[in-house]
């Protein structure tokens, strides 16, 4: 089977303690990404030397702070692979995810993408033992998912004036622009909670979801108006 080739974006900002272990995980997939695009979001931390001295292995971008949608679309502007997978600096993929994503997107070519299922974790102190804080749940995040790249020219690319929630943005853009994504039940994605989770610290991620949430109602009703008042020409043409 010959496989499509797979462009790995990773957005970091001041993850230093996670990024070794997150690329480490792209890394040794049996299936291979044919490029790592790293995106150094303006990092104070070491996380610039610590990817300096993965060399080759890595595409590594630097830009000032602008937040993960900037970043992801740096990487989306550099990625040359058919597929497009995303993970962030502080997660991990199972050891066969893109073997099991990749399955079903070469299985069934009118999917625009796959998403696989997600599982928190924590870490103890020696950070080496994942500890599961619930048993695997779906969910419409960016690192459980492979998408075709010719996914993006149909729905664009992340919403840059969103510094959180960016993805649950793109995931309603893409469902309303008609794009088809599967949910399958392997587990691809583990997702750590830590102290410096933006989510935890920054209570304005509650307010960039509900702003994501209306964006996407007002999108579908004025949709729903533009059809209706076409509609309503059409049948006065007819009638003329």
């Amino acid at each position: 089977m010959n496989l499509p080739s797979i462009s790995t974006i990773v957005p970091v900002y001041n993850g230093a303690a996670f990024i070794e272990a997150a690329l480490d995980s792209v890394l040794t997939q049996r299936v291979k990404s044919s490029e790592i695009i790293v995106i150094n979001d303006g990092s104070t931390d070491n996380t610039r030397e610590i990817l300096q001295a993965l060399g080759k292995h890595i595409i590594v971008i630097e830009q000032d702070n602008l937040g993960p949608a900037a970043a992801r679309n740096r990487g989306l502007e550099r990625a040359t692979g058919e597929l497009l997978a995303f993970l962030d600096a502080d997660d991990l993929w199972s050891d066969d995810a893109l073997t099991q994503l990749h399955e079903h997107l070469y299985e069934e070519p009118a999917l625009s993408g796959v998403l696989g299922h997600t599982q928190t974790f924590t870490q103890d102190g020696n950070d080496q033992v994942k500890q599961p804080t619930c048993e695997p749940y779906t969910a419409f995040h960016l690192g459980s998912a492979l998408i075709r790249s010719e996914t993006f020219s149909q729905v664009g690319c992340f919403d840059e004036a969103m510094k959180f929630s960016e993805d649950v943005d793109w995931f309603m853009r893409a469902r309303e622009s008609g794009a088809q994504f599967k949910l399958i039940k392997p587990l691809v994605l583990h997702y750590r909670r830590h102290e410096n989770n933006i989510t935890n610290v920054n209570r304005f991620d509650d307010l960039q979801l509900l702003k994501a949430l209306k964006m996407s109602i007002d999108r579908r009703s004025r949709a729903s108006n533009s059809l209706d008042l076409a509609k309503l020409q059409g049948q006065g043409d007819q009638h003329g």
